[in-house]
This record gives structure tokens, C-alpha cells and sequence, in this order.
């Protein structure tokens, strides 16, 4: 008891106290130098626009070069007139001196192409391997140099495939308002899944946390919840509907997982025809691309990873309304061969490995922030030094043998869909 201790107890006691309030002292002031450092280093946001025409004002682009990817050619010195964002001619050459416009750029010996369109794309998500702190700290910024660096590399328009619905549409906001420099955002909202289903680290979030960023997945366990997810989905700006087809982890531990019954996913498809808007299924496997055909859904995000797709699949597929985005640039970035490994030796994984160190070395400092390029490298060491499996965070880590033996296969799914 208290009144029972010695004086030397007391004292140590004193002292003990002391120095756990100066460790706390200090803890607290290493955590305030750290969040300050990691603001500090963050990168400059660029202004929405260098110069916005008045309402109603035409401008004259005169003398471009201007491709024509219908038909696969490059219109020399013609002229592109505009207003209030629309193009309203294209103008001969013969013509071009004959235009009168507000505003008039000399554009001889430039191109001018259609904007690009990134058809799977996560805008709000930091590109980061590993969660900490300073990732944390500069994930706002990130999002908003995400969609900067969009505008600057010609991409007008981003499909986003699932994100914190209420935070996307802010982003979206800001950038049709012209408070950010970006594209326009065509997103899924929150995604629909099973409980515990894929990806296992997106849970519903609470519901005032929902309230206030809105839903990050939305459950389905019937064609009741089914019909009930897309209704809120659009409801919070979804123009089109996401599902995910995966039954098997692709983290490490290849875990079985739950995925939505038929009978709920027609219930998805019924709904989300009825409101306008297309399925969109993440199936990376072959049990899910043919659940996926079997089905009906309208797009597929990705292609299998684990196995061949054979001509009956292929003509399945090729026979209903669907459309396809194999994203083969994750499995290059996530397909990295540990040291040592068979598969390095393969001639296709080493030319993807090697043009991954490239982007890294030479894109990354362009496009992320300094937290993100530190991250991803202390992933990419786990990865190739084989400690990744065996971490505490293995099981929310892709296992990157699975995208390394797609290029060791050649990726002959993606050229029998391309010939297809």
C-alpha cells in the first residue's frame, strides 16, 4: 500500500514517473518533428489553370498537326476552333487564315491528340506497398497529384475502380469546378462484396464515418442486399457498379474466400440494367472470368492469372456484350521475382523486372511523393529478398509469384483476347 512505502520506494517511484512524463515529452515532440518534416517535404500543388477563356469566347488553335485515331492519320496544319470547352471546327488548311477568333495560338509543328482515358485506375489510393505514418500524412496530397499529373501526361478522363465514395466526389467536384487540376472522374462508388470477401482489407466503414466520407464497400448476402447495395451506390455517384469474382486470395496464404451467390449477382445485374449502369467484376481467376460470362457481367477488370484461358472460354466471351481491361501493367509492377528464384531466370520476367526498376528509378520521383517512393522501396527489397511471406503484414501483401508466372507463360491470355 501507499502509506506503507519506504523513503527510497517514494523516491523511485518520484523518479519513475519523472522519467516516463520526459519519455512521453520527448515521444511527443520526435512525432510533431516527424509530421512536420513529412508536410514540409511534400510537393507544391499546381494551379488548377495557366489561363481560362471568358465565358462565351472562341479560341483558334492554329496551324496543329491533329490526329485522327479513326482513321489512323495525322491531319498536317489544321486548325481547331473552341468555345467554352467544346470543339466547334476543325479547319482546313487552305482556311485557316480565313478564321476570326478571340484568341488565336500559333500551334504549327504541334500535335494535338484525343484525351487519353485511364480505364482502371484507383485515384484516391497513394500507390504506396507499404502503410505507415508519412504515407498517412501525404495520402490528400497524393490524390490530388494523382490527378495533376493526369492532366499533364494528356489523360482527360479516369475511370476509377472503387475508392471512399464520398472523398471521390469531392476530388471530382474540384476538379469540374476548376479548384484542381485533373480529369473527369468516372467512378464505381463503393464496391459490392461478401463479407470477408475480396480484397479482405475493405470493410464498410461505421456508420458516422460513413456519413461523413462515405462507403468504401457496400455487403451483399442476398438479392435483396444485392439490389439494395447498387440503389445506394448510385445513390452516392456511382456510373457504374463493381463486383468482385475472386473465391482465393491473392495474398500470401492463397486463402479461400466467400463471394456473392448467382442468384444475387443477377439480382446486381437486374438492378444496376434497371438504373442505367453496367457491372463492372474484378476476376483475376479462371472460376471467376467464367463465372463472369456465365453470368452476364457487362466488363471485366483484369484477366486470369492462375491458369489458361481456353477457345470455349474465349468464344464465350466474345459471343455477349462485354468489354475488358487486363491491366497487364500490375502484373509488371506487383510480379517481382524474389532473389534466387527460377522464375528470375526466365528471359520475359527479366525484361518486366528490369522495365519496372526503370519506371521506378525514372517515373516515380516524377509522379509520388517522397513517402510513397520510400515505401515502395522497402516493399520491393521484402519482395525480392524473400522477408515479405514471412512478415507480420504477409497476409495483406499480393503474392507476386502469380503475376511473375503470367510473363513467365508469355501472358497468353492477353493475346487470345487481343486476337479474339
Amino acid at each position: 500500500m501507499p502509506g506503507n512505502m519506504s523513503d527510497a520506494e517514494k523516491v523511485a517511484r518520484k523518479r519513475l514517473a519523472q522519467g516516463a512524463a520526459l519519455a512521453g515529452a520527448a515521444g511527443a515532440g520526435y512525432l510533431a518533428a516527424r509530421v512536420h518534416s513529412v508536410f514540409a517535404g511534400l510537393s507544391e500543388r499546381r494551379p488548377p489553370f495557366k489561363w481560362k477563356p471568358e465565358r462565351g469566347r472562341t479560341v483558334f488553335l492554329k496551324g496543329a498537326n491533329v490526329v485522327d485515331v479513326k482513321r489512323g492519320q495525322v491531319l498536317k496544319e489544321r486548325g481547331v476552333l473552341y468555345r467554352d470547352g467544346q470543339i466547334t471546327g476543325l479547319v482546313a488548311t487552305r482556311d485557316l487564315e480565313k478564321v476570326e477568333a478571340d484568341s488565336v495560338f500559333d500551334y504549327r509543328g504541334r500535335f494535338i491528340i484525343p484525351g487519353l482515358i485511364n480505364c482502371h485506375a484507383h485515384a484516391l489510393m497513394p500507390g504506396a506497398g507499404l502503410i505507415d505514418l508519412p504515407v498517412l500524412l501525404s495520402l490528400k496530397r497524393q490524390a490530388v497529384r494523382n490527378m495533376e499529373e493526369c492532366a499533364f501526361s494528356g489523360v482527360t478522363t479516369v475511370r476509377d475502380a472503387s475508392g471512399v465514395a464520398g472523398l471521390l466526389r469531392e476530388l471530382s467536384d474540384a476538379v469540374e469546378n476548376h479548384r484542381v487540376l485533373g480529369p473527369r472522374i468516372v467512378g464505381c462508388g463503393p464496391c459490392l462484396k461478401p463479407r470477408g470477401g475480396y480484397p479482405e482489407f475493405s470493410r464498410k466503414l461505421p456508420g458516422k464515418a460513413a456519413e461523413k466520407a462515405g462507403d468504401t464497400c457496400l455487403y451483399v448476402n442476398s438479392p435483396e442486399s444485392g439490389r439494395e447495395g447498387v440503389r445506394r451506390a448510385v445513390e452516392q455517384g456511382a456510373r457504374y457498379i463493381k463486383v468482385f469474382l475472386d473465391d482465393v486470395s491473392l495474398f500470401y496464404g492463397a486463402r479461400p474466400l466467400p463471394v456473392i451467390d448467382d442468384e444475387s449477382l443477377r439480382a446486381v445485374l437486374d438492378e444496376a440494367h434497371r438504373l442505367g449502369r453496367r457491372v463492372a467484376a474484378h476476376q483475376s481467376l479462371l472460376s471467376g472470368f467464367r463465372r463472369a460470362v456465365r453470368l452476364g457481367i457487362d466488363d471485366f477488370e483484369h484477366l486470369p492469372v492462375d491458369g489458361l484461358l481456353e477457345a470455349p472460354d474465349i468464344e464465350a466471351y466474345m459471343e455477349g456484350d462485354h468489354h475488358c481491361t487486363p491491366t497487364a501493367c500490375v502484373s509488371m509492377a506487383l510480379g517481382i521475382a524474389r532473389e534466387g528464384h527460377p522464375l528470375g531466370d526466365d528471359k520475359m520476367v527479366a525484361d518486366m523486372q528490369a522495365e519496372r526498376r526503370r519506371l521506378t528509378r525514372d517515373l516515380q520521383p516524377v509522379v509520388a511523393e517522397l513517402p510513397v517512393i520510400r515505401s515502395n522501396a522497402r516493399m520491393v527489397r521484402m519482395f525480392e529478398s524473400g522477408k515479405a511471406e514471412r512478415s507480420l503484414a504477409a497476409r495483406s501483401l499480393s503474392d507476386p509469384e502469380r503475376y511473375s508466372r503470367s510473363f513467365n507463360n508469355r501472358n497468353p491470355n492477353i493475346h487470345a483476347m487481343y486476337e479474339a
